[in-house]
């Protein structure tokens, strides 16, 4: 049921154009996954802060599927380590909200651009497509779930280094049924100990 929340957070957050800020998609439309140093990659979400996201709660996917090959040329995730984002002029939390930067893994980087060089090589030889998606698979509550859960979504323009908003979603908790959402309500899991 956590599955449902993260693939809801995913289609409010990044799948949905309707909801992305016009200087949004202009960071989106500058950005080349394959030509971008995986250390610079960063984004950062904000939720409500009864809920927490640790490292590992959210992953990164990067597909590269040749036009003939029935299965991916490129297929790698990666566990993202998410950090609270404190003193930041440009991530500044709204009511009870926290955001938390969420970037690979320094023992990861060498891995991305390993693959990033494997997407490289593969489009020299033929048409494709790539595909860059974040998910979050996991969580926890340090209180219980607020009546409506805001999510605001965050990508870290690589020229100027300032976050950007991409997307603000009132209540993803919207887009599930009456049933899915008091079975999450109910089965989300409580964190074990007090943030710190």
């Amino acid at each position: 049921m956590i599955k449902t929340l993260a693939a809801c957070l995913l289609a409010s957050t990044l799948c949905a154009c309707s909801s992305l800020t016009a200087a949004g998609l202009r960071t989106v439309a500058g950005l080349d996954p394959v030509a971008t140093d995986p250390a610079r990659l960063t984004a950062a979400i904000g939720v409500n802060d009864a809920f927490r996201l640790r490292t590992g709660d959210a992953k990164l996917a990067i597909r590269y599927q040749g036009e003939a090959a029935q299965q991916p040329l490129v297929s790698e995730e990666f566990a993202l380590v998410m950090i609270p984002a404190v003193g930041m002029s440009d991530l500044k939390p709204g009511p009870n909200e926290i955001i938390y930067l969420a970037r690979i893994a320094e023992a990861d980087l060498a891995r991305a651009r390993d693959a990033q060089a494997r997407i490289k090589a593969a489009k020299q030889t033929g048409n494709g497509k790539g595909e860059l998606t974040v998910s979050v698979s996991s969580g926890c509550l340090t209180r219980p779930m607020p009546a409506k859960v805001p999510v605001r979504t965050f990508l870290q323009d690589v020229a100027s280094s300032k976050f950007v908003q991409l997307t603000q979603t009132d209540n993803v908790l919207d887009l599930l049924s009456a049933e899915d959402a008091n079975k999450l309500r109910q089965e989300f899991p409580a964190c074990s100990t007090p943030q710190g």
